[in-house]
């Protein structure tokens, strides 16, 4: 990536949901090597409060499909329909907190963010300029408003629109930011120019 050519000095680092699944669930080795990293050299660490609620969603998600698909051998199509009006025991529920638990305790290197009143002005500006997702712009305003160094992704969308944005000379000069600020990149980019 032209923007991070050289070793770059990472004071704070932003992490997006689909890295820290990558890492929870052993799923993408540069993901876990970033993380690993960012444990072993203290870099500062930060997600969004949304992350809990979308990892919850995930777990739900899962148990939901075990339930259905896998005990009751529904099809994939019935799943996905039935998805958004999943229903859990209060047993499930209870089996979701303690995984939340295990969760959180696992993130003990992050610092979780919630996005001021201003920040959420910022993420109305920003989705009223990009094809985000409103939880991407979400993830992005926090970014923005705690001055990460870097926001790592997998999500090339928010890659794009984002670079975008941080070019943006009505937004930049709205919330007093510098252009291009903040590195949006992939967690293959970034390790190789962590200091």
């Amino acid at each position: 990536m032209q923007n991070l050519q050289r070793k770059i000095n990472i004071a704070k680092i932003f992490l997006d949901t689909n890295i820290i699944l990558d890492y929870l669930e052993r799923r993408n080795n540069q993901s876990i090597i970033l993380i690993e990293r960012i444990k072993e050299k203290k870099i500062d660490c930060y997600c969004s409060l949304l992350l809990l609620l979308e990892l919850l969603d995930v777990q739900k998600d899962t148990l939901f499909f075990n339930k259905l698909v896998i005990d009751k051998k529904a099809t994939i199509n019935e799943f996905l329909r039935d998805r958004h009006r999943k229903y859990l025991a209060k047993s499930d529920f209870e089996s979701l907190n303690e995984k939340l638990e295990g969760i959180i305790e696992a993130l003990r290197f992050t610092h979780f963010y919630e996005l001021s009143v201003t920040g959420w002005d910022m993420a109305l500006a920003i989705s009223s300029k990009t094809n985000l997702l409103s939880q991407d712009v979400v993830h992005f305003a926090t970014a923005i408003t705690l001055s990460c160094d870097v926001l790592v992704t997998r999500d090339m969308g928010i890659i794009k629109e984002g670079k975008l944005i941080l070019q943006d000379k009505e937004f930049l000069s709205t919330y007093k930011l510098k252009k291009d600020f903040m590195k949006l990149t992939t967690p293959e980019q970034v390790n190789k120019f962590i200091k």
